[in-house]
């Protein structure tokens, strides 16, 4: 981008590009995928700016660590290496969001349970290669009572610091995620901000895989809308966004915004090795239901 000053205006709306500003750089001669990618961009409760980087390969067995973190107090002319007293807010691919209370919170990814001995697949789909799911509820009941306690951090006006804590997330009909050849089991975790509709947080997830509303197992990806009514501490299923029953289509990495009505609208990407457009779908009810994507534009994310 030039280093000047362009506007984009239409009757609601303004945006301001500036000049860019190098935040990181991966080590010279660094080629293999996943390193020094996935920047994340979170507001910190002081107003300062937050970014993480993952700087490993691109790997469930690899993630849930504290990796590069970097912190701009001026609004982005200049950052330096995060050295703050939490360090799961320097884990990869996951976000700070501003809750309910003047409260913060940040889910992140951890690292992935190790299997261990597994009932009978359920099913499998092909997402960059095969993955296989497993009813929880045929799992082991250590590893049952584990997958969705997820390790958390909130910061508080009354505290002004950090506090480690545990969130519960909706296990009901709840299946793990396991890739061909990767021994371990990813958890759900926040990697978009959360959307605080009068109260009542909401936020759209790819992460966790659930039996459809038909009891059904999915036939790919799904993306569902997630509500919490306790500012985060517990997350249940609020409603289906999106399933291809097809299978041809992965409803993966789903971002959810209100729209100027009111309403939800939810983007997404539906496709892996390949260039598809992204899709948009909309909720009317607070994210209860949905209607059926369509494509948002020509292009997608690759």
């Amino acid at each position: 981008m030039a280093d000047h000053m362009h506007h984009a205006r239409d009757d609601t709306s303004r945006m301001e590009f500036s000049h860019p500003v190098v935040v990181s750089v991966s080590a010279p001669g660094v080629s293999r995928w996943g390193y020094h990618q996935f920047p994340t961009l979170s507001r910190l409760p002081d107003g300062a700016l937050i970014v993480t980087v993952n700087d490993g390969p691109d790997d469930d067995t690899h993630y849930g660590v504290p990796g590069p973190a970097f912190v701009s107090r001026d609004d982005c002319d200049s950052w330096s290496p995060y050295d703050g007293d939490e360090p799961m807010l320097a884990i990869s691919h996951s976000v700070v969001s501003r809750v309910g209370d003047g409260e913060y919170l940040a889910v992140p990814m951890s690292p992935s349970p190790k299997v261990g001995s597994l009932p009978e697949r359920a099913g499998t789909v092909d997402v960059y290669g095969e993955v296989a799911f497993y009813r929880l509820v045929d799992c082991e009941a250590a590893f049952r009572r584990e997958f969705g306690r997820l390790p958390a951090t909130r910061w508080t006006p009354s505290t002004g610091t950090w506090t480690p804590e545990t969130i519960q997330w909706d296990t009901d009909d709840a299946l793990v995620r396991i890739r061909s050849g990767t021994p371990v089991i990813p958890r759900p975790y926040l990697d978009n901000h959360v959307v605080n509709l009068n109260g009542t947080l909401l936020y759209a997830d790819l992460h966790a895989a659930h039996l459809l509303p038909d009891g059904s197992i999915p036939a790919n990806y799904a993306c569902w809308c997630m509500e919490s009514l306790d500012n985060g501490r517990t997350w249940r299923r609020r409603g289906l966004i999106a399933h291809d029953r097809t299978g041809t289509l992965m409803m993966g990495e789903p971002s959810l915004v209100v729209t100027s009505r009111g309403d939800l609208a939810c983007v997404i990407r539906c496709a892996h090795h390949k260039q598809m457009p992204m899709l948009i779908t909309y909720s009317p009810d607070a994210g209860r239901s949905w209607t059926t994507p369509e494509e948002l534009h020509g292009f997608g994310v690759m």
